[in-house]
């Protein structure tokens, strides 16, 4: 099941796959505005052991042209490794709302499994609550860069 949450006007792709949640090296590049082969490298830079191989799955693609194309699909603990070395205020902001969707996410999955609750269902509304909160970090943004120019 994929959903697209838009964290700071950004669309990222979240996927929910064996009671996991994903989000890709793309959704990655695309949030942190950094080019996808940079981010490619970066995890191919990474040791081949047991981490990389749960959290870092080499998935493929369709580019805009319909070719197949390698990224990365990424746990919250993948994620969290890539990111650290990210820095500035863009970066701290958008790791806070990555991070907090993947664990409401995550909370939401347990939860779901926990009762007889209709897990798509429990996804929607999590996803609404998580687009609010997308809606409130853009005018934190807009008001923090209204702030500068003054």
């Amino acid at each position: 099941m994929n959903e697209v949450i838009v964290i700071n006007g950004q669309s990222v792709e979240f996927e929910v796959v064996n009671s996991g949640v994903f989000t890709t090296s793309l959704s990655v590049a695309n949030v942190f505005e950094k080019r996808h082969s940079d981010i490619l490298a970066q995890i191919r830079e990474f040791p081949k052991d047991d981490f990389n191989e749960r959290n870092f799955p080499l998935v493929k693609y369709l580019d805009q042209k319909g070719e197949a194309r390698p990224m990365y699909n990424l746990t919250r603990d993948g994620f969290s490794l890539l990111v650290m070395g990210f820095t500035g205020q863009k970066a701290y902001r958008w790791k806070i709302e990555f991070i907090e969707a993947f664990n409401k996410m995550e909370a939401m999955i347990k939860a779901a499994k926990n009762s007889d609750l209709n897990l798509q269902s429990k996804f929607t509304e999590i996803l609404s609550a998580l687009k609010e909160k997308s809606n409130e970090a853009d005018e934190y943004k807009a008001k923090y860069y209204e702030s500068l120019e003054r």
